[in-house]
């Protein structure tokens, strides 16, 4: 039996998503949500301040 790589211990413990592309900062759709929300709110601010 080979030895488990780190890539199996973190899908064993939950940690990876396979989900296209793996971002483990993003784990949580919440997470990513608050991002969009913080962008789209920031990017309002500018385009306000511009006018």
């Amino acid at each position: 039996m080979k030895e488990p790589n780190v890539k199996e211990i973190k899908e064993a413990q939950g940690e990876y998503k396979k989900v296209g592309k793996v971002r483990p900062r993003l784990k949580d759709s919440g997470t990513r949500t608050l991002l969009i929300v913080l962008l789209i709110i920031l990017i309002a601010f500018l385009v306000d301040g511009i006018n």
